[in-house]
């Protein structure tokens, strides 16, 4: 039976965490079936078409500086924006999320005098694959050079892909940050397999890696000049 209450949770939108405006979050994730009938069928058939991933957000308006209207604002099919949604939320590593690089196309209004102002955000991948993922750092405070403890998975095999999302809520000066593996807990010998370009602003970055990797040991390493950074780190393999 179902043991999972919705609470606590995340949602990074760039270098956003909007989880205290939204209230409900909608998620479609599939293929667009194709009609393969053929004469000889005495059955429809249908096979897999293009892989598609949607996402409604909705929740309470807010208008001050730096809140979701900022946020949210300006709106347009060419705004593309790394959507990152961790229902579990971020304090665990190894606690599930999902993310993927999509435009986001509507952006609604509900006023009703005397009620909570509202809106609704609609976004869908454009080219994009949605991934499961783990998350690796999450809102890590970063004020000096260090890395997460490690992270016990998986390998990834020569016909996948680590897809890995960087989201960064505070900004320090020249922040760098890498996700490394080995083949040992104590990463006695680590490889870096991505490095995020660096930054000095808030904002988010997607990157990948190919297979394979045979390491099974995960972790990310940053590095900042100055400040303190707070960011996030999720990955998936598909």
């Amino acid at each position: 039976m179902g043991v999972f209450i919705n609470k606590s949770g995340a949602i990074y939108f760039d270098g956003y965490n909007i989880k205290n405006w939204v209230s409900a979050c909608n998620l479609e994730w599939g293929c667009e079936p194709q009609d393969a009938t053929c004469i000889g069928h005495d059955t429809r058939q249908n096979i897999a078409g293009l892989e598609t991933a949607k996402v409604d957000f909705e929740g309470y308006d807010d208008y001050a500086a730096g809140a979701i209207d900022t946020i949210f604002n300006p709106i347009d099919g060419d705004r593309s924006v790394i959507i990152t949604m961790c229902p579990q939320g971020v304090a665990t590593q190894g606690n599930g999320a999902y993310t993927f690089l999509a435009d986001t196309f509507q952006y609604n209004k509900a006023l009703t005098i005397g009620e909570m102002a509202k809106f609704k955000i609609h976004s869908e991948n454009t080219g994009a694959k949605l991934v499961s993922c783990k998350v690796l750092a999450g809102d890590q405070s970063a004020g000096s050079n260090s890395n997460t403890s490690a992270y016990a998975w998986q390998a990834i095999a020569a016909s996948e892909t680590m897809y890995a999302s960087l989201h960064v809520t505070t900004a320090a000066t020249d922040l760098v940050v890498k996700i490394q593996s080995d083949d040992n807990s104590g990463f006695t010998s680590p490889t870096d397999r991505i490095t995020f370009a660096t930054t000095s602003a808030i904002g988010a970055e997607q990157k990948t890696v190919a297979g394979a990797v045979a390491d099974t040991y995960w972790r990310v390493l940053w590095t900042r000049a100055s400040g303190t950074a707070v960011f996030t780190v999720v990955a998936g393999i598909r």
